[in-house]
């Protein structure tokens, strides 16, 4: 059985680590970090951690595709191509 969690407005979340944070001051970070995120990409990427068999729909960026389909997510989804006019 496949569980199907819809997105309509997924984001990426964005980490950046930093040794000895100062608060005020430059700091400058080590490594950073892009997840995609949203209510049904979150609920999908915990239960394809435990080993449920997950699928995400709804709309979907070229960039955050490729951040799902590192997670052994099925991908359901709206492509959005946007034109210049």
């Amino acid at each position: 059985m496949k569980i199907a969690t819809v997105t309509l407005n997924p984001a990426i979340d964005q980490t950046v680590q930093v040794d000895n944070f100062q608060l005020n001051r430059v700091n400058r970070g080590l490594a950073i970090k892009f997840d995609a995120s949203g209510k049904g990409v979150n609920v999908a990427s915990f239960l394809a951690d435990y080993g449920y068999n997950t699928a995400v729909t709804g709309y979907l960026s070229q960039l955050l595709m490729r951040l799902t389909s590192r997670r052994q997510i099925s991908i359901c989804l709206v492509k959005l191509l946007l034109r210049k006019q």
